[in-house]
């Protein structure tokens, strides 16, 4: 997971994939690094779409019970049901 958010902040590096840098006027500015948060549709997308789905079943295993998966049928488990005929 924590490679997946890596990927995807490399590969929407502005400075590389879209020609984009921030110049200082003068020594005494502040140089603006460009790190804020723009939802854009680019190269890195696929990446951060992956993210969010994983972080969300991630946290529906918490709110869930696994029992209730293993009930249900939801898991690749060996778990045979008995069943009297």
């Amino acid at each position: 997971m924590l490679m997946l958010f890596n990927g995807f902040w490399v590969m929407d590096n502005l400075q590389i994939f879209d020609n984009v840098s921030n110049s200082k006027d003068s020594s005494s500015d502040h140089m603006k690094s460009g790190h804020t948060i723009e939802l854009r549709i680019a190269q890195s997308s696929p990446m951060l779409y992956v993210c969010l789905i994983a972080i969300a079943v991630m946290s529906l295993r918490w709110v869930i019970p696994y029992g209730y998966f293993i009930e249900k049928g939801f898991t690749m488990t060996p778990n045979i049901k008995e069943i009297d005929e």
